[in-house]
């Protein structure tokens, strides 16, 4: 059921453990047992290990492909499309969305008239980014491990194959599950052209370590926010800058003040004056519980 991961997923060093807990007991077991409403009675452990090279902080033990399937296609239940207000208003509006206005900033900062960009929403669920990328006249592919998510993508013009190379590959909220991360990545790199992007959006450690450290000193409970960048058996990778550096083998760069306010004008609408104002806002601020990257082949 649960596999040992002897080195650090991104580089492959050496760690140390922070805090370790046996799945089936407290505090590990009671935040799994009312996280999915279930009463659960795994083997193994909740293992937090900090590699020594990287800094990333991951679970050492991790679901097996079974135990995955079951996690995922059984106790874990994503809301669906057409119940979200959020995706509706995206697909809507795609010069208005925040991915819309994220795939202006990669034509800005590529200099590539959206017409021209071929892009990869990897791990894209329910497709919300690959259909803002296709009504802004990209060329749209997409992937996803879900048969059911496929076929929505299909239905919705976006192209299911990875029989292209590309300007852009979106991954978001995507590696922080994945086991072994550093083949896919290099597959992903692979798959860019000259000069393409591939982002890397997901959790950061902020405030990580002090919850595994209070967990060490006998804090009998945990919320799912405060362990959030490393919940047991779904987050099982927390990267830090360097180590997607690491496990990429390519460099950080930084679209420009200019290139990131590519949507002006058109992507804002003063109908939605809250929308608009953190649009605007968004060019200067990141979320500090986020690790967003842009990665560049050269």
């Amino acid at each position: 059921m649960f596999l040992a991961r002897e080195g650090c997923p991104a580089c492959g060093g050496n760690g140390r453990t922070l805090y370790r807990c046996p799945f089936n007991a407290p505090p590990i077991s009671t935040f799994l047992d009312d996280y999915f409403r279930r009463p659960l009675k795994l083997p193994g452990e909740y293992r937090a290990v900090e590699c020594d090279t990287c800094g990333t902080i991951y679970q050492a033990e991790v679901g097996d492909e079974p135990f995955l399937a079951t996690l995922y296609g059984e106790w874990i239940q994503s809301i669906r499309p057409e119940d979200d207000p959020q995706y509706c208003f995206d697909v809507a509006n795609p010069k208005l969305s925040r991915d819309g206005h994220e795939l202006m900033t990669a034509a800005a900062f590529l200099n590539i008239p959206l017409a021209e960009m071929v892009t990869l929403d990897f791990g894209m669920g329910w497709a919300s980014w690959a259909r803002n990328a296709r009504d802004l006249g990209c060329e749209s592919h997409g992937y996803d491990l879900s048969p059911e998510r496929f076929a929505f993508a299909r239905k919705h013009g976006i192209i299911t194959d990875l029989d292209a190379t590309f300007h852009f590959i979106n991954t978001e909220q995507v590696l922080e599950h994945v086991t072994d991360p550093a083949p896919l990545v290099a597959d992903l790199a692979s798959r860019l052209r000259p000069g393409g992007i591939l982002k890397i959006s997901v959790p950061s450690n902020l405030g990580l370590k002090t919850i595994l450290g209070r967990l060490g000193a006998g804090q009998p409970t945990v919320t799912r926010d405060e362990i959030m960048p490393l919940q047991p058996l779904e987050h099982v990778n927390c990267f830090t800058l360097k180590g997607l550096e690491l496990m990429s083998g390519m460099s950080v760069v930084r679209p420009s003040l200019l290139d990131r306010y590519a949507f002006l004008p058109g992507g804002i609408s003063l109908r939605h004056p809250k929308k608009a104002m953190k649009e605007m806002v968004r060019p200067f601020w990141r979320n500090p519980a986020n690790l967003y990257v842009w990665l560049q082949r050269r």
